[in-house]
């Protein structure tokens, strides 16, 4: 036989014209009930079309559709009086073993059946899959699977036919998956708040199959069937993702479908939005640079002892730099909670800004798609409690994760709630009674030394009182207002900017969110910082050697 496009329309055509209204006449007479002759003619069609579809042309094409049909007939027939129930259509059983006797088309077509009912099987909902697979896999009687489900006879019959028609139909379909299942894409993540027991949401962030199930379902608003295709993961293991990704408030139902619940900003948006910092990150660091300039000679000049720490001016620059972009870039956003209803504000942690979430952790999430060129990486951590500690006094320590030359390796992710404390009693002149493993963690990290047998902070430690406004004379407070008011003229431009860029990137069940969108708005209103530390290096204001640079770089402690 020989493959041979035009014959096969050919026959698909013969076939159509002149054996389908003869085929059934066939069944008819077999049967006698007309709804079982349309099921089984159905089948014997099924197998001709796919056989012919997958490249087979017979000799004699009569003789083979008519040996094709008796073969069906046989089976169907067999398989009726061992069922001892009405079973029609194409059923798993008929396709689990072979006769010995087929012919190579006949064997053709029953892998081609074959490979088609378990991808069918693969995407068939729960109900029908678990009652399909034990009454045909695991050949379980009709009786035992209603007593094991507690279910009526009658509904497990009803789910068989149905489960049977829609396998039918998606036998049926050229089904394609989507650009997913073949061509993962990569979702970053921007972070606001604290993790919960379970570490979520960053968790879901390491694992490829749970980034791209967001990414669908925030592109298109899906079923399980339709995001398991797209991604092109079984059924049965997409809607155990589903459910977890859903307890984890990363997704959310809409009736039968699935939508993420944060905004993803597109690769486009981003570079929108960085091109426009772009155009204001000189003016911005300049007048950042300035206003911490005379803020630190201001304070040094009255109030000297704001600061100590063993850890060189210019180290210290780093952070202080940062902190005062993110503190003049913040001071709009004062009033965050201001227009939400009062059941609004019950969902959000007020001291964090944040929503409170199931996993005992107060976060909000904006995704990123990958790719973009963006400026240098600078995320903010600190030193979190665990829930059972949540009480305590809040521990102030800052690091900025600085992803430019080797400073982002140099640094854990977060302190212990117990490193914390152990660095304040260092700080504080009395580390006594703090177990000699903590601190040594802490000099491995950079953040204290050992000097003349007494631990002292290597990193930059502030008094909050001393470090205010009021430490400094009003003359000079007039001074920094005005650039205060320059920045914010800055920065109000570049929020507003990113606000109409994230509204009109994201879909429309996100954009009615208000509280995502300010989330995502505040978000990308910090890369402000990111912009100011690209420039503060590109100028030389900033200087960094990684041979003598500490580790210490972009870290503070505020008592």
């Amino acid at each position: 036989m020989n493959y041979n496009v035009g014959m096969k329309e050919e026959l698909l055509r013969e076939f159509s014209e002149n054996y389908m209204e003869k085929l059934f006449y066939f069944c008819l007479r077999k049967v006698s009930d007309s709804y079982e002759a349309e099921d089984l003619c159905s089948d014997i069609m099924l197998c001709v079309v796919s056989a012919l579809g997958e490249g087979t042309i017979p000799e004699n094409f009569s003789a083979w559709v008519w040996r094709i049909a008796k073969n069906r007939y046989a089976r169907w027939a067999d398989a009726k009086a061992k069922k001892g129930v009405t079973v029609t259509g194409a059923d798993v059983s008929e396709y689990e073993l072979l006769d010995e006797g087929e012919s190579i088309e006949e064997k053709i077509i029953h892998r081609e059946e074959l490979s088609l009912l378990r991808r069918e099987l693969a995407f068939i909902s729960s109900d029908y899959r678990n009652i399909v697979v034990a009454y045909y896999i695991d050949d379980r009687s009709v009786r035992d699977i209603a007593k094991e489900n507690s279910l009526p006879e009658g509904t497990v019959k009803s789910k068989l036919s149905r489960a049977r028609k829609i396998l039918k139909e998606g036998m049926n379909m050229a089904r394609e998956f989507g650009t997913l299942s073949y061509r993962p894409e990569n979702v970053g993540l921007m972070m606001n708040g604290t993790s919960g027991w379970d570490n979520a949401p960053g968790c879901f962030f390491d694992r490829l199959m749970c980034k791209n199930i967001m990414l669908a379902a925030y592109r298109n608003p899906s079923t399980a069937k339709e995001l398991a295709i797209e991604v092109g993961v079984a059924l049965p293991y997409m809607e155990e993702e589903l459910y977890t990704l859903a307890e984890a408030e990363l997704l959310r139902r809409n009736g039968d479908k699935f939508e993420t619940n944060f905004p993803i900003i597109s690769k486009q948006a981003q570079e929108k939005m960085g091109a426009h910092l772009k155009g204001c990150a000189s003016e911005y660091a300049d007048t950042v640079i300035e206003y911490m300039e005379k803020y630190i000679a201001a304070l040094d000049s009255a109030v000297p002892q704001w600061r100590w720490g063993e850890q060189s001016r210019e180290e210290m620059k780093w952070y202080i730099l940062l902190q005062f972009a993110d503190e003049l870039n913040y001071d709009l956003c004062k009033d965050r909670f201001e227009g939400y209803s009062e059941e609004e504000l019950s969902k959000v942690d007020r001291k964090w800004g944040t929503s409170i979430r199931k996993n005992g952790g107060a976060w909000d999430i904006v995704g990123l798609e990958t790719g973009a060129v963006t400026y240098t990486n600078v995320g903010l951590h600190g030193c979190e409690a665990p829930p059972e500690r949540s009480n305590d006094p809040y521990i102030i320590f800052r690091q900025f994760k600085i992803d430019y030359k080797d400073i982002w390796k140099k640094t854990p992710i977060y302190l212990t709630y117990e490193q914390g404390e152990a660095l304040v009693a260092v700080a504080k002149g009395d580390a006594s009674n703090i177990a000699k493993r903590v601190l040594e963690k802490l000099c491995e990290y950079g953040y204290i030394k050992e000097k003349d047998g007494k631990w002292l902070p290597a990193l930059l430690v502030m008094n909050k009182e001393l470090m205010g406004k009021n430490s400094i004379p009003k003359e000079k407070n007039d001074e920094l207002d005005v650039l205060i008011k320059k920045a914010w003229a800055i920065t109000e431009r570049h929020s507003n900017f990113i606000r109409e860029t994230i509204l009109a990137d994201v879909p429309e069940f996100i954009r009615e969110e208000r509280w995502q969108i300010d989330n995502a708005v505040r978000s990308f209103s910090c890369m402000a910082r990111c912009a100011v530390l690209d420039t503060a290096i590109e100028k030389g204001y900033l200087a960094y050697d990684e041979n003598t640079a500490t580790n210490a770089l972009g870290a503070a402690l505020i008592l």
